[in-house]
């Protein structure tokens, strides 16, 4: 301790102060307080030799005391370090350079020359990359093709980096069957051509029985083509065809071929001939002979026309199974039954009694 602070502690203990004016002179005399096992740091010294505030550990009443602005259990809290790059933006919106900061400085460093820039303009026959020194270069690029403008008579490219219109070639196809006239400009195919004069093939509708013809008139208009034939129907016995310019369909008469092997009948479905003996050229309908017959099956074995066996319902042919209390029929070619009335007198095998209510004899 120096000689003016030991005079200082010696005027305070003498002249009668209360104990915390006597701690504050103790304090400033000594100039360091122990906290926690270490020295705290004395305040720094302003320009006009005052103190400013006190650096971390110091002891402190008031966070205003403090350089950090905080004051805790009377010790300063140490000063917090704000990177000054944390609150910065430096970028500077330029894609051919890098953007950092340091130490609260913007560096802005160009990336290598040749750099390809992810934004393009898609269809401008230009490139754009950088130039090694931060620029943006523009490069011819005649790959990079305008889109179609809608006008087949005009070809759209790039030269030497430049967008490019060339009127195609007089004559070439465009439209609707029309041709270019060597200007930019599609004609219509009827355009200066002889009336009567066929359309070209390719505009054509193929199996329409018309024929599309220029009218002398600048004008397309159709005309009844029978020659021009429409396509085989997929039913073997349907025939379509023209007639004065319309798409007609028939029927092939009954028993025409059809298929492989096959005839078709008056309905305009093909049949596949059969190879039945009893029904080889026999008239459809015609039934076959008794002994070919299946009794009490509800049907009838009859031939269809076309070579094969086929089976009509006959409700006639019942079948007999003899159950005194059920009466046996058939129905649209198939067996039924019915139960006689519960009560109704019977005979089972000589024994008399009365039908129950499940169909049988009952003689107990």
């Amino acid at each position: 301790m120096d000689d003016n602070r030991f005079d200082l502690l010696a005027k305070s203990l003498s002249s009668g102060l209360s104990r915390r004016s006597l701690l504050r002179s103790l304090a400033a005399a000594v100039g360091v307080a122990a906290v926690g096992g270490e020295q705290a740091s004395a305040a720094p010294s302003g320009g006009n030799g005052k103190s400013k505030c006190y650096g971390g550990g110091s002891q402190c009443t008031n966070a205003k005391q403090c350089c950090s602005g905080s004051c805790i259990n009377r010790v300063c809290a140490p000063e917090i370090s704000v990177d000054p790059c944390a609150t910065m933006s430096c970028d500077d919106a330029n894609p051919c350079t890098t953007d950092s900061c340091a130490a609260g400085q913007c560096k802005h460093t160009p990336v290598a020359a040749g750099t390809v820039l992810d934004t393009q303009t898609a269809g401008d026959c230009q490139l754009l990359i950088c130039d090694g020194i931060g620029n943006v270069k523009a490069l011819a690029d005649d790959s990079d093709l305008p889109p179609y403008d809608g006008n087949m008579c005009v070809e759209t490219t790039c030269s030497q980096g430049s967008i490019a219109r060339n009127p195609r070639m007089e004559g070439t196809y465009c439209g609707t069957g029309g041709a270019c006239d060597g200007m930019g400009n599609c004609l219509p195919p009827c355009y200066g051509v002889m009336a009567g004069t066929p359309l070209p093939f390719y505009l054509q509708a193929e199996g329409d029985c018309q024929l599309l013809v220029c009218d002398g008139k600048g004008n397309a208009i159709t005309q009844a083509d029978d020659s021009d034939l429409p396509p085989a129907d997929p039913n073997p016995c349907i025939v379509t065809t023209c007639n004065m310019g319309y798409i007609t369909a028939g029927l092939l008469p009954p028993n025409s071929p059809c298929g492989i092997d096959g005839v078709c009948d008056e309905t305009g479905t093909c049949h596949s001939q059969g190879v039945d003996p009893l029904c080889i050229n026999v008239e459809a309908g015609t039934p076959l002979a008794p002994e070919f017959q299946t009794d009490g099956d509800c049907r009838l074995a009859v031939c269809d026309g076309y070579g094969n066996v086929s089976w009509n319902p006959d409700d006639a042919d019942i079948p007999q199974y003899n159950k005194p209390c059920v009466i046996d029929m058939c129905s649209n070619g198939a067996y039924t039954y019915s139960k006689r009335e519960p009560g109704t007198p019977c005979n089972s095998f000589g024994v008399d009694g009365f039908c129950d209510e499940n169909g049988g004899c009952s003689t107990s």
